[in-house]
């Protein structure tokens, strides 16, 4: 979820999919996700609203499955060095990052930076101006979900000092479950249709939105429970298993370059992110192997590539991510 990006279809057939946007399909889908762009610039200046230049490529996803309440999921990448300022209707706005990194500025609120894996609420009680920038080539995945005000005093959810309310801004970041990270991922990248497509939208959507607001009602306990040191000593960790996921990773090594032992590593990891240190290598490991095949890497060069000593454990692992195996995925043109 970055600051100023929206980049959804919302058609009459939700599941449908456009591999290529405009910056007329980038103003168009905007306004049907809760923001008004007020500036929007391509490798340094404004394109035309009706200009047919391709702006990104992926597979998006935005149902609105409930009135009031928008699922959005992305998984693009970035043709051109972009920059944006937007202004987000006043609501709720709860994303996790899948893969890649969000980051931006938020009137009232300053920086907010999303690493993969975590989440980050934006409690909005009027509208907010939203800014940021992406790098060509920049690749990310994200599912979000939008709640309007009126659905939020529908539920019940306009009862504390700091969540919502007229004029009340915050921002709160969180760790998702491990759980909903894989019924997520799996919704992003898995084929869409039927009315239990629809039902599990919804459902995910529900949860997105108490995972999300839990951080404003009750704290968070999972942040809380770490000292900011440890906190970013997990976060070294994570960032070293990001950056080469094909590498043969030890607990010991990596506990070792942390500074803590093994023990203290396992609890720690997954108080920071709700799974363990080969939970998250698995998953950025099939990540990156997906984004391979569909560069056209063959099997056995992308399961190497990614840290698999036999292809056919790749294809398993990858099955259980994603639902189908790599071969069926790229058939699908998932």
């Amino acid at each position: 979820m970055n600051a100023g990006r929206t980049i959804l279809s919302t058609m009459d057939d939700h599941s449908r999919q456009i591999s290529l946007y405009s910056p007329r399909q980038h103003h168009d889908l905007a306004s049907q996700c809760g923001y008004r762009y007020r500036d929007l610039q391509i490798d340094g200046r404004a394109p035309q609203a009706d200009e047919a230049q391709a702006m990104m490529q992926g597979k998006t996803v935005a149902a609105p499955v409930q009135p009031g309440l928008t699922l959005m999921l992305s998984d693009i990448t970035q043709f051109h060095d972009f920059s944006a300022e937007a202004e987000m209707a006043s609501g709720l706005l709860v994303g996790v990052s899948l893969a890649g990194v969000s980051d931006g500025m938020v009137e009232g609120i300053g920086a907010v930076h999303t690493p993969a894996g975590e989440g980050l609420s934006l409690n909005m009680g009027r509208p907010l101006l939203f800014s940021g920038q992406q790098r060509k080539g920049l690749h990310y995945t994200t599912a979000s979900v939008y709640a309007t005000a009126d659905w939020l005093e529908q539920h019940g959810l306009l009862v504390t000092a700091d969540f919502a309310g007229t004029g009340r801004v915050a921002a709160r970041n969180w760790v998702p479950s491990a759980e909903l990270r894989h019924h997520l991922s799996h919704l992003v990248h898995g084929a869409a249709g039927g009315v239990f497509e629809r039902l599990t939208q919804e459902a995910l959507s529900l949860e997105l939105v108490r995972q999300g607001v839990t951080p404003f009602l009750d704290g968070d306990p999972t942040v809380g429970s770490l000292a900011p040191a440890d906190r970013a000593r997990m976060h070294r960790v994570r960032d070293a298993l990001v950056a080469a996921p094909g590498a043969d990773h030890r607990l010991g090594d990596l506990a070792r370059d942390a500074g803590v032992s093994v023990t203290v590593l396992k609890e720690k990891y997954r108080l920071a992110f709700g799974e363990t240190v080969f939970e998250t290598l698995r998953a950025v490991r099939l990540d990156l192997g997906r984004r391979l095949l569909e560069q056209g890497m063959p099997l056995a060069q992308v399961a190497a590539a990614v840290g698999y000593a036999h292809a056919a454990n790749f294809v398993t692992a990858y099955r259980r991510r994603f639902g189908v195996s790599p071969r069926r995925h790229l058939q699908q043109g998932l």
